[in-house]
């Protein structure tokens, strides 16, 4: 890109901070583990709030921890993207954060079609 200085992280090169572009929360399904744990480390090092979405409340607890000692807000959702409650729970869970960013990086599951 021109202009850009070698030796800065992309988001330090401009006036606009990461959270200020994208938005000061992301929410993250599949957050648990693999990508979508990394995905959520990469954003709280740039000081983005986290929504976590997955099945499994344990692997979501230990990975807000270590979130939180980055010095970022995390919030936890234990819910099943298969499940028909989805939509519902997860409005709820976030109707009062602005998130900004959406990553769905989700293990691929089967879908039944009567």
């Amino acid at each position: 890109m021109a202009g850009d200085e070698p030796g800065r992280r992309r988001e330090d090169r401009g006036s606009m901070k990461f959270a200020e572009r994208y938005g000061p929360w992301a929410l993250i399904a599949g957050a648990s583990q693999g990508i979508g744990a990394a995905f959520a480390r990469a954003l709280a090092r740039r000081g983005v709030g986290l929504a976590l979405l997955a099945r499994r409340l344990g692997p979501l607890e230990a990975l807000a921890g270590e979130l939180r000692a980055l010095g970022v807000e995390v919030r936890t959702l234990p819910l099943d993207l298969g499940s028909e409650s989805i939509e519902s729970g997860v409005a709820e869970a976030t109707k009062d954060l602005a998130v900004g960013l959406l990553a769905s990086v989700t293990r691929p599951f089967r879908w039944s079609h009567p």
